[in-house]
């Protein structure tokens, strides 16, 4: 399978091309440098996720596309701007299933959080500022797209190797408050080849 990944070059982009790569999936990588990226197995084309002819470029071929894309800096636009690019390339290209990473605090329809867990969205929305905005908005561009999209919302990201399962639910927030990059990784990779949570916003913590 041909992946288009977004991000390659960031902590939980490097792992999930290990873990594509070790699957035996092929990877369209881009990344702003890629001259440190593996070649094995690795198409790497140098550009900028707010650039819409790079990420067309990279999702062209593809049969999906995963973001690994993070926080960079206080860029309030960041998320809205590579939804809005990604949804634009892979209609062009003919390309319909995409994975990507959402925050916990991101509030969806059918959600049943409880007193901790609401009281920790409120928090964090307010920290974040902007930034809180910057994801509701890229989510509810997933949401009209009309593609086969699902962004996992995560917590706080560790590294390391993982020694839990990852607890995943739709609507109710696992206990845990954390979530390895590399469990991360390995949930990018397999809900971009398989049939899961399509146009849904599953949240994964460790157990």
């Amino acid at each position: 399978m041909k992946i288009a990944l977004l991000g390659a070059t960031g902590l939980t982009g490097r792992l999930v091309l290990r873990e594509a790569t070790a699957r035996g999936h092929h990877i369209n990588a881009l990344a702003r440098n890629g001259a440190s990226l593996p070649e094995d197995g690795v198409a790497v084309h140098e550009g900028d996720i707010c650039d819409l002819d790079a990420v067309t470029r990279v999702v062209q071929g593809a049969d999906a596309v995963i973001s690994a894309v993070g926080a960079r800096g206080r860029d309030s636009n960041l998320h809205t701007l590579l939804a809005q690019n990604t949804t634009t390339a892979m209609r062009t290209m003919g390309v319909t299933r995409f994975v990507g990473i959402s925050v916990g605090g991101l509030d969806v329809p059918g959600d049943r959080k409880g007193p901790r867990d609401r009281f920790i969205g409120a928090l964090a929305r307010t920290l974040a500022g902007g930034a809180s905005e910057d994801r509701r908005r890229e989510y509810e561009i997933w949401q009209a797209s009309g593609l086969r999209w699902t962004l996992i919302r995560v917590p706080r990201l560790t590294d390391g190797e993982p020694n839990t399962a990852s607890a995943i639910d739709v609507h109710i927030p696992p206990r845990g408050i954390t979530l390895h990059r590399a469990a991360l990784a390995s949930l990018l990779v397999e809900y971009a080849t398989a049939e899961k949570f399509i146009e849904q916003a599953p949240f994964a913590a460790n157990s």
